[in-house]
Parts: structure tokens; sequence; C-alpha cells
């Protein structure tokens, strides 16, 4: 325990996350104050003060908890003189209680009006340790969207993806992470049982043993309105790597004026001040995505376009695997590169055997493969038998962007089969 010295205390001041600590060793205390909020010109939030004394009623170390509005001279007095009470008749009545209030709430409006620094971009260039977080999926610091068809493995891609950042190896082949650390997984759909399943199984499939950095968190709350302790976890543990799954939940229902697009702003400036890479798993609309040249590159995420707007990077997750396929064929997707051209799609074949316990990804032959209608053949054909037996199951015929949409490729690539192509018809106007 400790004694109060009789001078001056001395005073230490940093920020966790979003969140700020004022502490004195010599004194044995220390001031939290978090949960901020701006609420016209007040700035106020949840001041948690704890003591390391003895003789003196706490709970479980906490003095003093509860709202606090760090712009207010009034608040500082009136708590001011509630600590006073507290702490009268104990060998600690002539704790200078105004002095931390003082120091803090200056420390913490100071820093909350300078905010980032400024930095010319004529200066020395800005501290970028790489592109990629996980190349070419998650570029580093920022939100990248993953999003699929229910039923798909998006979650068995996010968890391998976020095993590959924590172990700091090569699961998915073509998808290698460029660093290694903690990660952690925000999950609003299953359970801590459901996810340490999949990640055993991924490791028995790829021969490793599961790594201590990977942490698991069961969600409730929308991401914004958990994100200052989630910034505590990241900076106390040193998190690189975050995924959410999925979207929907993360976000939470609409304001007041029920925006379908506040949810989606909230949740991106959330993620933002988390500041670490982050994949966000979501489902899949009807609606289609084109590029810049009209071409249908696939469909878009559900709900609010600034989804797309706001990720440096989208896939979507498609399903290649036919009838006839023992394991699960997919496709990964590329439908939005901000800083890069659209990388090829990735084709993988999951051997995925829940009674043997493993999850293996291999890679796929590479061919384009389509999930055909009954009239048009058998199973799963590669790019040029796959477009003569859509085209004889349409006695209207199909469009090279028709075909482009059916196989997830691109129209430039259909169109380069086509033509190099003698059996196929090519009919204009």
């Amino acid at each position: 325990m400790t004694k109060l010295a009789p001078s001056g205390v001395r005073w230490s001041f940093e920020r966790i996350g979003m969140s700020y600590r004022l502490w004195s060793e010599d004194a044995g205390i220390e001031l939290r104050l978090g949960r901020l909020k701006r609420s016209g010109q007040e700035l106020q939030g949840e001041l948690r003060i704890t003591v390391n004394w003895e003789g003196i009623k706490t709970v479980d170390g906490v003095l003093h908890q509860a709202r606090f509005n760090v712009s207010s001279v009034a608040a500082r007095s009136s708590l001011t003189k509630h600590l006073k009470t507290r702490t009268d008749n104990t060998p600690f009545k002539d704790m200078d209680w105004a002095d931390a209030l003082e120091h803090i709430c200056q420390y913490v409006m100071s820093a909350e009006r300078e905010g980032e620094p400024l930095i010319s971009m004529n200066g020395a260039m800005p501290e970028r340790r790489q592109r990629y977080d996980v190349n070419p999926l998650c570029p580093h610091g920022v939100v990248s969207w993953f999003y699929g068809p229910g039923g798909m493995g998006k979650s068995i891609v996010a968890t391998s993806v976020a095993s590959s950042v924590a172990k700091g190896m090569e699961i998915i082949p073509g998808i290698a992470p460029q660093v290694k650390g903690p990660v952690i997984y925000l999950d609003y759909e299953t359970d801590a049982y459901t996810v340490r399943e999949r990640v055993e199984f991924i490791a028995r499939g790829h021969d490793f043993k599961p790594t201590k950095d990977f942490y698991y968190r069961r969600c409730y709350r929308p991401l914004a309105d958990d994100a200052e302790e989630l910034a505590r976890i990241v900076s106390e543990h040193g998190i690189k790597f975050i995924v959410v799954d999925s979207a929907g939940p993360a976000m939470g229902t609409g304001g007041d004026y029920g925006d379908a697009n506040e949810g989606t702003l909230k949740l991106f400036t959330a993620i933002r001040m988390l500041g670490v890479t982050a994949l966000v798993v979501d489902h899949v609309s009807k609606q289609e995505m084109r590029n810049r040249k009209g071409e249908v590159v696939g469909a878009l995420p559900y709900g609010s376009i600034y989804k797309i707007n706001l990720s440096r990077a989208a896939w979507e997750l498609q399903n290649s695997t036919s009838l006839h396929d023992d394991d699960v064929r997919v496709r990964l997707v590329n439908t939005k590169a901000n800083d890069a051209r659209l990388h090829q799609p990735i084709m993988l074949r999951l051997d995925w055997d829940s009674r043997d316990g493993h999850i293996i990804f291999n890679e796929d032959d590479g061919g384009i493969y389509v999930p055909l209608p009954e009239p048009a053949g058998e199973g799963v054909k590669v790019a040029k038998d796959a477009i003569m037996d859509a085209l004889a199951a349409s006695p209207d015929g199909l469009t090279s962007a028709q075909l482009a949409a059916i196989a997830g490729s691109t129209q430039k690539y259909i169109n380069k089969i086509i033509h190099n192509t003698d059996e196929i018809e090519v009919v204009y106007g």
C-alpha cells in the first residue's frame, strides 16, 4: 500500500486508445477519463478514480466513478468537495483533489483540441511500413470489405486470413500476410466455441498449432458504441489486424431519422479511430457492381453504397461448386481497388471435413468455372466449354457482358476467348 507524500504530487499523463490516464506512483492514485462526447461547447466523459490506500472505503480500489463535465469549473469544484468528504478522517485527508482534477482536465482538453498533427506534403515522406498487411486482400491501415451469399464460407476465409497474420504464414494460396502480430476476431454472429473449432480445423489442415496471438471477442453492441473499450484492447495487446463478422449487427440500427447510411458511416469512423487494418465481413445484395467502363465486376454488398465508397478494397466471394464436386470451390473477385488495379480472381478449392476435423485451402487450376443451368450440360467446365454450353442453353444468344456476369470474370477476358474460338458465332448489331 502507498502512503501519500506530504509534498506536492508529481503527475504523469498518457493517452490509452480513446481514453486518458493521469497517475502518480508516489501518491498511489490514478484517474482515467474516457467515453468522451461533445455537447455544444462542453466536453463530457466518464471519470474513474482508483487508489492504492489503506484505511479508506472503496469498491475494489475504485474510490469514484461517474459522468464528469471536463469543461466545467463548477463540476470540478463540486467533485473536489465530494472527494474531500470521502477522505475526511483518514490519513489522506490532505490530498489536493483540486490539483488532480485541474491537471487531468487541462491535459485532456488540450489533447482533444490538438487532434492529429498537421503534415506538409512538401516535407519528409510520411511513414508507411508496407502497402498491404495481407496481399492482395487488405491494404495497410484501412478497411477492406469482404462479402458474399450466406453459407458460402466467408467466416472460414476471414478466420484463415486472421490466423495467417497471427501466425505469420500463408494459409490461403495467393493471400500472403506481410505482417505478423496479434489479431482480434469481433464476432456478432456465433460464439467462441465455433470460432475456436474453425481455428483448430484450419490449423490441423495446414499443419500448425494455433497461436495465443489470435484473440476472440463476442460482441453485442454496435462497434461505434464499443469503440473505446476496443481501442483500449488494441493498445494494450498490440493488435495489428481485426475481423468484424459481420457488418449488419456491427453497424446497429439507424438513428432518429432512419438514415440507412448512418450506421455505415459510424462503423467506418470507429474503425478509423482504432488505427488498425480491418476486414469487414458482409452479405450480398442482388444489385450489380460495375467498373468505370460499365462492365459488371460482381454484386454489391447489402445496404448503403458507402460500404464500397469508403472501403479501400472490396472482394466478393462467389460460388464455383457444381453438384459433381466433392470439395467446395470458391472464387474471390476483387470488385474495388482504390490505389491499384483490380486483381485477377483468386480460385480456391476447400477440402472441408468436419468428421476428420480439418479445413485445407488449395489453389484451383485457374479456369473460369460456371455453375451451369440444367439444360447446359454436365457439371462445371473450363472457360471455352462453359461459354459454349451457356450459349447452347440460350437460343437467342448472350452478350459478352452477360457471359462475364455468369462467369464472374471481366468482359475483356471473355471477349478474348470468344474471338479466339472459331466455333463461337459472333453477331454484331
